[in-house]
This record gives C-alpha cells, sequence and structure tokens, in this order.
C-alpha cells in the first residue's frame, strides 16, 4: 500500500478574525509616503475579517497603491470570495464622500514572521481598491454572490448604498490612470485624507512659500510605513513580463531549430510518416521509447 499526497497549487479561499490586538488602521496617501490613521468615528463599517491571500495575490493588491501607474487586475476569485464583505472597512471622509478599503494578509506565514514589523503592516493596512476593483465588487453584489449572513443588517445597508455610487463598467480605459483620475475627481465613492497646498516660486521679493500638507478633519499621521513593509511579493513589472516572453520566445526558437535541422525532410504518406535523418545511424540497433506522457521517441546509435 502506498500514500499519495496531493497538494494543491493555489491555496482555498478563506477568512481570518482581525484579532482585538489589532486595533489600529493605516491608509497609503500616494503623497511623500504618508500614510494616514482615521479616527474611529470615520469607520462607517468595520470589518470582522482579513482576507487570506497568497503573497502574489497581496502584492498585486499593493501594488496599485504604492505604483498605481502600474496595477494588475486583481484574480476574480480574490475578489469574489463569498466572505469578502467582512473584509471591508468603510471609511468616513469629508461631506458626503465614503470609501471602502479591503483588508488582507498572507497565508502560510510562519507564526515567529508575525511579530515582524512586515506582517504587522499588513494587519493594520486598509488596501486601496482600484476603481476597476470596485466594479467587480459592484457586479458581484448583485449577483448574491457574497455571504451577507454574518454582516449586521445596517452594515450590509451602508455597504450597498455605498456600492451604488460606484459606476457600472463601461467604455472608460481602465487601464489609464490619467483617465481614471479625471473620472474620480471628487467622486462620492472616494475620499481625500490630506490636502497639499504645493510651493510656489518668489516673487517680488517675496519669499517663496514652502509646501503645506495638511490632514483632514478625522485623520491624523500613522507612524507605520506601508510601502517598505509588507509581506506581499512585488509584481513583476511590465518590462520584466516582456523582457521574460521574448526570453522564453527565443528558447523556445532555438530548441525548435535544434531538432529541425536533425531532419532533412517529412513526409505523410498513407496510414505514416515518412522522415529523412541528418547524418548516418545503425538502425539494427534502434530503440523505441515512450515516455509517461504517450510521446514515442526513438533512441539510434550513430553508425561507425
Amino acid at each position: 500500500m502506498s500514500t499519495v499526497l496531493i497538494v494543491p497549487d493555489k491555496h482555498i479561499a478563506k477568512t481570518e478574525p482581525i484579532p482585538d490586538s489589532v486595533v489600529d488602521r493605516a491608509i497609503f496617501t500616494g503623497v511623500h509616503d504618508l500614510v494616514v490613521k482615521p479616527a474611529n468615528e470615520k469607520i462607517n463599517v468595520a470589518a470582522t475579517d482579513h482576507l487570506m491571500v497568497t503573497p502574489a495575490e497581496l502584492g498585486t493588491l499593493r501594488n496599485y497603491v504604492v505604483n498605481p501607474r502600474n496595477y494588475e487586475e486583481i484574480p476574480a476569485h480574490v475578489l469574489q470570495n463569498t466572505l469578502l464583505l467582512n473584509c471591508i472597512d468603510l471609511v468616513s471622509g469629508a461631506s458626503d464622500q465614503k470609501e471602502a478599503f479591503l483588508r488582507a494578509l498572507p497565508v502560510g506565514v510562519d507564526g515567529s514572521k508575525k511579530f515582524k514589523l512586515s506582517y504587522k503592516a499588513d494587519a493594520v493596512h486598509c488596501i486601496k481598491l482600484s476603481l476597476r476593483s470596485l466594479m467587480c465588487i459592484k457586479a458581484t453584489l448583485g449577483e448574491d454572490t457574497y455571504d451577507q449572513s454574518s454582516l449586521a443588517p445596517q452594515d450590509a445597508e451602508k455597504l450597498a448604498a455605498y456600492f451604488a455610487l460606484v459606476p457600472e463598467s463601461g467604455d472608460l480605459d481602465l487601464e489609464s490612470k490619467k483617465v481614471v483620475d479625471a473620472y474620480e475627481k471628487d467622486a462620492k465613492w472616494r475620499i481625500t485624507t490630506i490636502k497639499v497646498t504645493p510651493a510656489v516660486p518668489a516673487k517680488d521679493g517675496n519669499p517663496a512659500p514652502d509646501e503645506v500638507v495638511e490632514y483632514t478633519a478625522g485623520f491624523s499621521e500613522s507612524s507605520v510605513n506601508l510601502k517598505r513593509h509588507s509581506c506581499g511579493e512585488r509584481p513583476a513589472t511590465k518590462v520584466a513580463k516582456r523582457a521574460r516572453e521574448e526570453e522564453e520566445k527565443d528558447e523556445l526558437i532555438e530548441s525548435y531549430g535544434k531538432v529541425a535541422r536533425l531532419f532533412k525532410s517529412v513526409h505523410d504518406v498513407p496510414g505514416a510518416r515518412y522522415f529523412t535523418f541528418d547524418g548516418r545511424y545503425d538502425m539494427s540497433k534502434l530503440m523505441v521509447v515512450e515516455d509517461a506522457d504517450g510521446y514515442q521517441s526513438l533512441m539510434m546509435p550513430f553508425a561507425k
């Protein structure tokens, strides 16, 4: 008798309760790597769970935050996890603006590493979602995919009202940061956590005012460095991906070329295939080898 261990190449999507020890939240502003902390009264709906994702998936989620010019499309099974709504913080901004943030952690982290800065930063990180991701969640919400049985009725209503503000997927070029930024300017589904007054040159003998950064009421500076600390794997850039694809193509061409150079010709005849090889072989010692995939190979010693 033998035992076979089958290890899936993907984790089974799940959530884990946010520990009572994790009381802070951190939002990356995208300005000078500043991170802000929302006051408790700004939390419209509080997430109860972390969405457990692979380090690669966490890196993809964070990439829109720390590098919004090069964000990847989030895998559908991440955004369509049936318990995703339990992992959403709905944060209020100024006036009637609100924004949904995702709470997520990587699976498979060793217990000792949970005390490191990277893991702690991930635990408090309110991950900003791209417009494409918000649209995906809105569409999934309309399909009754999400399990809302553990949500308080008032929280379910608040989330439904928020995602009603998010536009339907249309002709908008979601790959263009410039287009999306212009479209989302002053959008009610986004919040502004800081206000930046840029520096201006000196004029008429008056000194040049420095840049001024002001925090929106209800938000304060956080000591968490979200850009440096995370257990997420950094996604490959488009340039790196293109270089790898070119490398793989060259390797394939070289492999096929090596095989092709050994054949003079290949012809199909009724019921068979006719190969003409380059070189002379001792065909009396020909061996036919078949591998586990059913591919057949010929082993032919060189003729002396």
